[in-house]
């Protein structure tokens, strides 16, 4: 099992979100500037440990009254936005994170949500093992021509990392990806957080319609109808085929169960690209 699983978007959900035609941040714009301006203050070009100020403004947020697209974590723009009860199982200690309450515009929707700032930033990625595409970028604050990377397909870690306490923001090249500890994202799952998902490291990239999460159960590939609206089939993996990358079999070869739900294991590694080995 991975020691770190990156933080991404429900793409059900965010599809959902994005259908409804308009910003669910009804003050986007406001709290866009706040955050450049934020950033613009700062030393240097990669992602800072440095809190919010205390004056930074409210966001306020205009969610549906469907409990389904009120999710408790969703990214609008470049800003993670979480609800109380997944704040509750973060856990996290003050000095790891800023926390702007929001404002909430809708009757059916209980508790708080939160505009979520991570301040915990380390260099994660071991570059020299994981399989990435380089890139480069102009930066706006200084005008000079920096590396950076333009794509990831599978990443390894540098020895001995923690995610303590929990969540950290990787500042390998400015990626500015959130990593979450094995402790953190199973606890996520198991409350049945929506919105959020935890993607495997070895399988970022396995497919348009497809990736490899963390289920209730481990590690599971799932794979979504071509409008990203649905799972259509979910494939439990094996946490030792899982580590190995994009080896396994797109479909599985065994049958699937009355849940639409089955299974792979070593036998089912098939010959393909290794995603282990540098291109």
């Amino acid at each position: 099992m991975p020691s770190l699983w990156i933080v991404e978007r429900d793409p059900i959900v965010e599809t959902a979100l994005r259908a409804r035609g308009h910003s669910v941040v009804m003050n986007a714009g406001d709290i866009d500037g706040a955050m450049s301006a934020f950033f613009a203050s700062l030393p240097g070009d990669n992602p800072c440990p440095d809190p919010l100020p205390s004056h930074f403004p409210s966001p306020v947020l205009l969610l549906p009254d469907d409990p389904a697209l009120s999710p408790d974590y969703f990214v609008w723009g470049t800003n993670r936005f979480v609800s109380d009860r997944l704040r509750e199982v973060f856990s996290l200690p003050d000095a790891a994170a800023s926390w702007v309450e929001c404002q909430v515009i809708a009757p059916l929707v209980r508790g708080r949500y939160w505009l979520f700032h991570p301040t915990v930033v380390k260099q994660a990625v071991d570059m020299q093992r994981s399989v990435l595409r380089l890139g480069s970028h102009v930066s706006a604050k200084t005008g000079a021509t920096l590396p950076a990377v333009s794509g990831m397909e599978a990443l390894r870690f540098v020895d001995g990392i923690e995610a303590y306490p929990g969540l950290l923001v990787d500042r390998t090249l400015g990626s500015g990806r959130l990593l979450a500890s094995d402790e953190v994202a199973r606890a996520v799952v198991a409350a049945g957080c929506t919105g959020i998902v935890f993607v495997h490291p070895m399988w970022i990239t396995p497919g348009a319609n497809t990736g490899v999460v963390l289920g209730p159960k481990g590690p599971e590939r799932r794979f979504y109808d071509d409008d990203l609206r649905r799972v259509v089939k979910v494939q439990v993996v094996e946490p030792s085929v899982a580590d190995l990358g994009r080896q396994v079999t797109v479909e599985p070869s065994g049958p699937a169960t009355a849940s639409g739900t089955s299974h792979a294991s070593e036998a089912q590694v098939a010959q393909g690209m290794d995603l282990q080995k540098l291109r």
